[in-house]
């Protein structure tokens, strides 16, 4: 059975805010929300392993789309309200919770 990794990204217009989540271990990361950064980053993430969860945020998005094109990664777009709401009320949102 392959070990899945998951990956949550928050998107603005000048950045994006990813939390991974492997096993038990978590990490977070701001890149610039450009291609070239987006694809440097995710080159070892490419892998069929690998389940991406993103904000859709309309335009903001592309840049993302076309490096996670490149990827053998699961790529699920998220509507915003979605994810407000699955959080229930919640004190101090932030891009890095959402994430």
């Amino acid at each position: 059975m392959e070990k899945l990794q998951f990956i949550g990204i928050d998107v603005s217009g000048q950045t994006l805010d990813i939390c991974s989540q492997n096993g038990s271990k978590t990490t977070y990361h701001t890149l610039k929300n450009t291609v070239s950064e987006i694809s440097k980053f995710f080159h070892d993430y490419d892998d069929s392993s690998v389940i991406i969860g993103m904000e859709n945020t309309g335009r903001y998005n592309y840049a993302l789309y076309e490096a996670l094109s490149q990827t053998k990664a699961r790529v699920y777009v998220i509507a915003p309200i979605h994810i407000k709401k699955s959080l229930g009320l919640i004190r101090g949102k932030s891009d890095k919770i959402d994430a």
